[in-house]
């Protein structure tokens, strides 16, 4: 476009006494001068293209002139060639001694340049792009080549942190993706590597989140950033492919027979479920914790009063959802060992099994968790699918679908009724604390899930029992422990210790239910008899060869006492459980039942 002809001078008239014209670099006030002529500025080409035809090369750093000097390059009269680069000097941004003053209107009309705020920040704009850029060959100019765009702090964080969570956390190959990433293998990569491997590797596999807040504040990242800002770039992203090979299981995992499940689209495939029922399954907003609508909610709630005092909460999920958590359990928890200890909803052991243990034993110390199901929140249940080797987002879905947030209101009307006299406070505490996402106590996944989560429990009290010279089994919350004499010295201090690490692992023990247990008295674990061998209370046996012997001399309906809506199929899971216990007994009472007319 260029500079046209300029048109004849007009008359300017004299500019009155005004500080912000006048008074140039701080040379003091000038009285007001004759009119003087100017020529008429020329139609102003676009800013690009007049930063294109000036010569910038020898252009000096501002610092090495003085502000007069400055001021004496912007307003003598020059050729047309010396008076651009002048210009650019006076007005770029990085002077230190301009303290946000800007050139005249009439010096910058002077010089051939627009006037106003708008030319003045795209003139330094221009000629600071031009101080940073490279030497370019003949016949290319600044605005004919690409520029790279300008990198953020957090662009940069969020490239490396994908880089890190890409493949094996060890540090040759951390350096060498980040390398890929950044386009250049830099030397503050290799400490950054160290601290993360020295930060992650050999436990769960780090989130997104813990990786970024990592390298936020990482010191040589944000040396780095300060310093040579500039010449970093994202040079190219990784990206995860869709497959197995985006499964990062632990070492202890790797052989874990478990679906492969890299991405949510495979995850919502597996399941069966669109993407829409996917999402609003797993609820990770938390939206069914607040809608008053049942039918919109996917749990079934019941509230039952304990017979040592409080209530339990039952939540049993819906069809569909409780069809999603049994393939979750059947297909991929059910296929992860348990720790050897554990009794409790694992197949081939049972009540017995966990009795057997400790039958016989000088002393037998049995220890309860409080609230064992709704103390395992849905942050543990997404670390053990991460742990398995699955994706953040993945994980993530697999928890939602495991866990809920009892709405609130549940607790109130549960605990409403006239018949039970329930705490304000405790019950206030309750809806409190089953208001977080956790573990439901009735859903298919959530003993399996329970039993896992507690893997880390379990192993720290094997390890306690091993030093004490005892023996150790858990049955969901029941914990018990039994030993020689040696052991019965030291029982005391030793449940002060497991207390201890249940309470470091997140449970609480009910120490009002905590018994130590000698062989003086009556030794009983979950509801069985344990001092010569895992036997039935006597109790509870001559309780119930009464009632099968009356329903056979009256009416079975008058021994309903207990208004069972099946008793009589109650009364035969009562029969079969004695049999599983001790089969001698078992045989006597199936003999008085089957004498019954029902």
């Amino acid at each position: 476009m260029g500079y046209h002809e300029p048109t004849p001078a007009i008359s300017v008239p004299a500019r009155p006494r005004v500080p912000h014209v006048s008074r140039v670099g701080d040379m003091g006030y000038h009285e007001p001068t004759p009119a003087i002529s100017v020529p008429a500025r020329p139609r102003e080409p676009h800013i690009s293209r007049l930063l294109e035809t000036w010569d910038t090369t020898n252009l000096t750093r501002p610092s090495a002139l003085s502000h007069e000097r400055r001021c004496d390059l912007a307003l003598a009269s020059r050729p047309l060639a010396a008076q651009r680069p002048a210009a650019i000097l006076l007005m770029r941004r990085s002077a230190p001694s301009w303290q946000g003053k800007k050139p005249s209107g009439l010096a910058l009309t002077s010089l051939g340049l627009p006037q106003g705020n708008v030319a003045i920040r795209a003139l330094v704009a221009g000629a600071s792009l031009r101080s940073h850029a490279d030497q370019l060959p003949p016949g290319q100019t600044r605005w004919s080549t690409p520029l790279a765009p300008r990198l953020s702090k957090s662009v940069l964080i969020r490239a490396l942190a994908t880089a890190f969570l890409h493949g094996e956390p060890t540090t040759e190959e951390l350096i060498q993706r980040a390398a890929h990433t950044l386009g250049r293998n830099w030397r503050w990569l290799r400490p950054v590597a160290r601290r993360f491997v020295e930060r992650f590797a050999g436990k769960v596999r780090p989130t997104r989140r813990s990786v970024l807040a990592f390298l936020r504040e990482d010191e040589n990242v944000n040396r780095t950033w300060h310093s040579r800002r500039h010449q970093l770039t994202v040079a190219s992203w990784v990206v995860e492919p869709d497959g197995p090979a985006a499964m990062q299981p632990m070492a202890a995992a790797a052989d874990w027979p478990i679906p492969a499940i890299a991405t949510v689209g495979d995850l919502a495939r597996w399941l069966g479920l669109t993407m829409g029922d996917l999402e609003w399954f797993s609820d990770p907003r938390r939206l069914t914790a607040k809608t008053r609508t049942p039918t919109l909610q996917h749990y079934h709630y019941r509230v039952f009063p304990k017979s040592s005092g409080g209530f339990r909460l039952i939540e049993a999920p819906k069809f569909r959802l409780k069809k999603v958590q049994r393939q979750i359990l059947h297909e991929i928890l059910d296929r992860v060992p348990t720790h050897a200890a554990v009794h409790g909803f694992v197949p081939g052991r049972s009540i017995k099994t966990f009795a057997s243990l400790h039958a016989g034993k000088q002393v037998v110390l049995r220890i309860d968790l409080r609230e064992f199901f709704p103390s395992i929140g849905r942050p543990r249940v997404q670390a053990l699918f991460r742990t398995m080797g699955y994706p953040d987002s993945v994980a993530g879905l697999l928890s939602g679908l495991c866990t809920n947030a009892t709405p609130r209101r549940v607790w109130r009307e549960g605990t409403a009724q006239p018949s039970r006299s329930v705490d304000p406070a405790a019950s206030f505490e309750a809806a409190q604390f089953y208001a977080r996402p956790h573990l439901p106590q009735g859903a298919p996944a959530s003993p399996a899930l329970a039993n896992l989560c507690a893997f880390r429990l379990d192993s720290r009290l094997q390890g306690l029992a091993n030093a004490a010279g005892a023996t150790y089994a858990r049955y969901a919350d029941d914990l018990a422990f039994s030993g020689d004499a040696a052991f019965a010295r030291s029982a005391e201090r030793f449940a002060a210790r497991v207390a201890a690490i249940a309470e470091e692992e997140g449970w609480t023990v009910n120490h009002r239910k905590t018994r130590i247990m000698r062989q003086g008295v009556r030794q009983h674990l979950v509801g069985l008899v344990t001092n010569t061998h895992a036997n039935v209370r006597r109790a509870d046996f001559d309780r119930l060869k009464a009632i099968l012997t009356n329903c056979g001399l009256h009416d079975p309906a008058t021994q309903n006492r207990e208004n069972h809506p099946a008793f009589r199929a109650h009364l035969e899971g009562r029969v079969s459980f004695v049999e599983s216990i001790n089969p001698g007994k078992g045989r006597r009472l199936r003999a008085l039942f089957d004498r019954i007319v029902w």
